[in-house]
């Protein structure tokens, strides 16, 4: 399995199917998240405020297809040390083959890259098994919602 990850550097106005790696990483988040419809126009707003919030995009592929895509936060955290994984959806066909780890390890790189100690993240109920297995631990639980905990891993 031949597994690549790059930051994406999002244009000012990301207009729908501009360019191909966008619009199949947006694809991607929509099929898992029904009720992110990318092509609303309050959306493409969205996207078009996305490039300044500190966000940064890593779409990962197994060859030319897009399979993975992470949202990460680099810039907002940064005074407390810390990254913030926003989202990480990985399509259904390539669970359980790494491709979820593959991204993250991209991600840690990236976030070492920027002096960073910490990867944050808030997984969903289902998947803190699979962020416990890379070493996350649970630092924060919400009386609203406990059964989504933040979880961070150490950087360095």
């Amino acid at each position: 399995m031949n597994l690549t990850t790059e930051q994406l550097a999002l244009p000012r106005y990301l207009a729908p199917d501009t360019d191909p790696v966008v619009t199949a990483a947006l694809d991607l988040y929509e099929e898992i998240l029904p009720e992110h419809n990318w092509r609303t126009p309050h959306n493409r707003r969205a996207l078009t405020l996305y490039k300044f919030s500190g966000s940064v995009p890593f779409v990962t592929r197994r060859d030319d297809a897009v399979v993975a895509l992470a949202n990460v936060d680099l810039a907002t955290q940064r005074m407390k040390g810390s990254a913030f994984l926003e989202a990480l959806v990985v399509h259904e066909s390539v669970r359980g083959e790494n491709v979820g780890r593959f991204t993250i390890e991209q991600i840690v790189k990236a976030a070492a890259e920027h002096e960073l100690e910490t990867l944050r993240a808030r997984p969903l109920e289902s998947a803190i098994g699979f962020y416990a297995k890379l070493g996350f631990v649970c630092d924060e639980i919400e009386p609203v919602n406990p059964a989504e905990p933040f979880m961070s891993l150490r950087l360095a």
